[in-house]
């Protein structure tokens, strides 16, 4: 076993992933809130931080050589500095690499080979990868003005349904159960509550559930062919390449997905709820 062991890092806005890792495998792991620097204060970032290093056993802490973050907001240059700023408080000694989750995805899916990467969980983004880097991205917009086919988006359209009166009343009898809700709550948690994106992504488990349910799978796949249209066919070329997917909204409906793909003569690569496997897996 080396000595030196590298902390992957996957942060998305709904939760963080932390891995200590080294020659292909997980030595610790730990999971804390999500990490978004659009959306959080370095106070707020700091202290997901530090709750990692205060569970992380000390002398496993003493290994880290190398911190590879992949996160939410780094697409942003500014994010990127930020982050690299804070992870150095924690581990001055260490060398640092921090990006976007794409990037992450695109290591993980397609490691040094070509093909589209999309990211979908709770938000979702879509880029060109060259083998190496990624060499064009989608608008990503977020959830208020893009994100089709996120667990976001999901979410937002199956309480639109609801409040429209349209779904089967078996769904909407169990969603009402489920989460103890009523039309009054949902306009509560959306408009005068904070964060209401964490309260529309956390619906596609349970709109899974129901997916075989016709109306569902209908309403999912509209979801998927707007993600089609607005991520995929922004790369023109697009048919040239692999559709490969990474999230747990992209593994869970894969079947949705799949179908909107094959009706747009898109060829499916690999699909996987989670990069860390891959990316442990790729560690010296």
């Amino acid at each position: 076993m080396s000595y030196n062991s590298t902390l992957i890092i996957d942060a998305g806005s709904t939760k963080t992933e932390w891995v200590v890792a080294s020659a292909g495998s997980a030595l610790f792991r730990f999971v804390t809130a999500g990490i978004n620097p659009n959306y959080l204060d370095d106070e707020a970032v700091a202290a997901n931080i530090s709750e990692f290093a205060a569970a992380c056993p000390a002398e496993l802490a003493a290994r880290i050589s190398a911190v590879d973050y992949y996160g939410s907001g780094c697409a942003a240059a500014a994010n990127v500095a930020r982050m690299e700023n804070l992870l150095r408080r924690r581990f001055p000694a260490a060398r640092l690499f921090v990006a976007s989750d794409l990037l992450g995805a695109c290591r993980a899916l397609c490691n040094d080979t070509q093909g589209i990467v999309a990211i979908l969980g709770t938000g979702a983004a879509a880029c060109l990868y060259d083998g190496s880097d990624i060499v064009s991205r989608a608008p990503s917009l977020g959830y208020m003005l893009g994100d089709e086919g996120s667990g976001t988006h999901l979410g937002k359209m199956f309480i639109t349904e609801y409040l429209l009166g349209t779904l089967p009343a078996d769904v909407k009898n169990d969603f009402e159960a489920e989460f103890s809700i009523d039309a009054a709550a949902i306009i509560r948690k959306v408009y005068r509550e904070p964060a209401p994106n964490r309260f529309m992504a956390s619906l596609p488990p349970f709109i899974a559930k129901y997916v075989d349910n016709p109306v569902i799978f209908n309403f999912c796949k509209s979801c998927f062919d707007s993600f089609i249209q607005k991520q995929i066919f922004y790369f023109s070329d697009y048919q040239k390449y692999t559709l490969n997917i990474i999230g747990s909204v992209g593994f869970h409906f894969q079947n949705v997905i799949r179908e909107c793909a094959s009706e747009n003569k898109i060829i499916m690569g690999v699909v996987n709820a989670s990069p860390m496997p891959a990316l442990i897996a790729q560690t010296k």
